[in-house]
């Protein structure tokens, strides 16, 4: 089987289910393991994949989000390629998706042991967090500050929001749903004891130190403080068989020290 995938969590689950040698081409996004997707051809970024070239390769499996790649999605039946769909915005998203990745590469008994292996890590987690006897701190994931002062964040029903939760804070936005826009006068805003934020690309660098956070932001005392929790976008924005690493990450900042949980590797 030729298989590509132009969506970073789908290609993280070919590897973790070990079809990566099936790979033929990934997107520009597409970044781990580093070292088995290096030689593959590059086929455009997560938006804009370059549908010309995919097709160019003949492949019989394409892995997408029809969501951002409607055009590539609509192209596939008539070359005869299957089209398999990663929407992933809850943890049952995640293992059908799994479950429907196994099927088709002939690994469901690997994608069987993958989504058990992930439920006994959240078990795990949601017992530590739940657990903990120190009062949790008040942390807001921020995706992105807009030019007239409010907010993309993380609400309580989304991966993101939860793995705040899991990792041991208390999500500030947990009554809001979906990623959503806050005004800047949200209250929760001056009452938080950290905010999330994403490192880049090769750069390291948060949204913070790239002069993001001007304006209405820099008056917030979480700002003024630098009480920044920092975690690389393909930790926080891909919930792979990885996540339990973003939230060891995020643990650690939160609280200053490790939960005992590192056996949860896949």
């Amino acid at each position: 089987m030729r298989l590509i995938s132009v969506l970073p969590s789908a290609t993280e689950f070919v590897h973790a289910l070990g079809c990566s040698s099936l790979l033929v081409g990934v997107s520009e996004h597409c970044d781990y393991p580093f070292e088995i997707l290096q030689g593959l051809p590059r086929l455009g970024d997560f938006l804009h994949p370059r549908i010309e070239e995919i097709l160019a390769l003949s492949p019989d499996l394409v892995l997408l989000d029809r969501r951002y790649q409607r055009r590539l999605a609509e192209r596939l039946p008539d070359a005869g390629v299957i089209g398999l769909e990663g929407a992933c915005d809850d943890f049952e998203d995640v293992f059908r998706f799994v479950e429907d990745l196994g099927q088709v590469l002939g690994v469901a008994d690997r994608a069987d042991d993958l989504r058990r292996w992930f439920c006994d890590g959240l078990d795990r987690w949601k017992a530590w967090s739940e657990g903990l006897a120190s009062a949790k701190p008040s942390v807001l994931r921020l995706l992105a500050a807009l030019p007239d002062g409010r907010g993309i964040v993380a609400g309580g029903d989304t991966l993101q929001g939860k793995a705040l939760e899991l990792a041991g804070g208390r999500n500030a936005a947990a009554s809001l749903a979906g990623y959503a826009v806050i005004e800047g006068d949200w209250p929760g805003l001056r009452k938080l004891d950290a905010l999330v934020l994403c490192t880049f690309g090769g750069s390291g660098r948060t949204l913070a130190e790239e002069g993001g956070l001007a304006g209405r932001w820099e008056d917030l005392p979480v700002v003024r403080d630098r009480a920044f929790i920092s975690v690389p976008c393909s930790l926080m924005c891909r919930c792979t068989h990885r996540w339990f690493d973003l939230l060891e990450a995020l643990a650690c900042q939160v609280h200053r020290s490790r939960p005992d949980l590192s056996p949860w590797r896949c």
